[in-house]
């Protein structure tokens, strides 16, 4: 949210504390990421392949079904044309994980938009009393899932690199 309100940079990009996309020399750098997004419209993690579909693996390891019933219904209060997308990315079974993606600013800017529309819909709804801390992580698991909703949706070119933990 802070980069999104707060920067104007030609491209824009989220990574972890602990989790770096990989260049050719290590992380990647500023120069690698603008020749890339000459090719590309985003950056993202290489895809990780479930066991289950998104949606299953979700309700068993992250929260709970009522959570992604609620985060349907948010999609769908904020712009209906998400949903094939959102029931194609939940009923697959190949998710780009992290909450990692660079891109350039108006596409990051207008994914904010979207996400932090969603997320501002969806929060009236949840109640997490009953939570353990790792569910309480809730916001960040479905941003993940958005995350993958946004570009299938939007038919984006992906250029995915392998993260360096």
């Amino acid at each position: 949210y802070w980069v999104w309100k707060n920067t104007q940079d030609d491209y824009k990009g989220l990574v972890h504390y602990r989790r770096y996309f990989r260049g050719k020399r290590g992380r990647l750098t500023e120069g690698e990421i603008a020749a890339l997004l000459t090719r590309c419209d985003v950056i993202l993690p290489r895809p990780e392949f479930l066991r289950e579909s998104a949606h299953e693996e979700f309700c068993l390891h992250s929260g709970y079904e009522k959570d992604l019933v609620a985060l349907r219904g948010a999609v769908e209060r904020v712009d209906p044309a998400f949903l094939p997308a959102y029931d194609r990315v939940m009923g697959g079974n190949r998710l780009h994980l992290y909450n990692m993606l660079i891109a350039p600013q108006a596409e990051f800017d207008a994914y904010c938009g979207w996400l932090f529309g969603v997320l501002a819909q969806l929060e009236p709804s949840v109640d997490m009393t009953d939570y353990t801390p790792y569910q309480q992580r809730l916001y960040g698991f479905l941003s993940e899932r958005l995350l993958n909703v946004w570009v299938t949706h939007r038919g984006l070119k992906i250029k995915t690199l392998k993260v360096k933990n």
